[in-house]
C-alpha cells in the first residue's frame, strides 16, 4: 500500500508540506465531486478559476491528465490509501 501512495499521490503531499499549500485537499474535493469543476470550487470556497488553476498544477505535479476518468481513480484510492498509511 505504501508503494500505490508514493506512486500516485506521495508528490503532491509532499509539496504541500513544503510550500504549505492544500493541492491534495483541493484533489480530494474534485474528485469527490466527479470531477465537477463548479460543484468542487463551491465546496472549497474558491472561484472556479482559482480551482482551474489548482487543477492544472496538480496535474503538472503529477505529470497526468485528470480529464482521464481512470486517472482520477487512481488518485482517489491513492488518496484513500494515504490516509491508511501515514
Amino acid at each position: 500500500m505504501k508503494a500505490y501512495y508514493r506512486e500516485t499521490v506521495a508528490k503532491l503531499v509532499e509539496y504541500d508540506l513544503r510550500h504549505r499549500t492544500s493541492l491534495a485537499h483541493t484533489l480530494e474535493v474534485f474528485l469527490g465531486s466527479y470531477g465537477n469543476k463548479k460543484e468542487a470550487a463551491a465546496k472549497l470556497f474558491v472561484h472556479r478559476n482559482t480551482l482551474s488553476r489548482q487543477i492544472k498544477k496538480i496535474e503538472e505535479l503529477l505529470g497526468v491528465d485528470l480529464n482521464d476518468k481512470e486517472v482520477r481513480f487512481r488518485l482517489q484510492l491513492g488518496l484513500k490509501v494515504r490516509h491508511l498509511v501515514l
